[in-house]
């Protein structure tokens, strides 16, 4: 169910450690705004979207990645610049501040 990895994302992840093999993208609906606490997007259009799908956003759950490094940017888009290590490091740095993260 749902896309394997794009080939050159899969190319960057594995370059710096991480086996993206398994995982599969899905589609985000209504009834996921109850079963989870924090929905984050990579760009406005992102949250745009995740909250008509999620029928708004009452409790504040649906936030931006780059918030979390302080900036209000999006994070670096490589299906046009093809930039796919920008994206890896937007993406990398916005993790950071979760406690969970662990870094390759």
């Amino acid at each position: 169910m749902g896309n394997s990895v794009y080939p050159p994302a899969k190319a960057v992840l594995e370059g710096h450690g991480i086996d993206p093999s398994g995982k599969r993208a899905v589609q985000l609906k209504a009834s996921d705004y109850d079963k989870y606490d924090l929905f984050i997007g990579m760009d406005s259009a992102n949250i745009l979207n995740m909250t008509r799908i999620l029928v708004e956003d009452k409790r504040g759950k649906i936030h931006k990645l780059m918030e979390y490094t302080g900036s209000s940017a999006d994070v670096s888009y490589p299906w046009y610049t093809r930039d796919f290590d920008r994206c890896y490091k937007d993406i990398y740095a916005g993790c950071e501040p979760f406690p969970l993260f662990v870094s390759a």
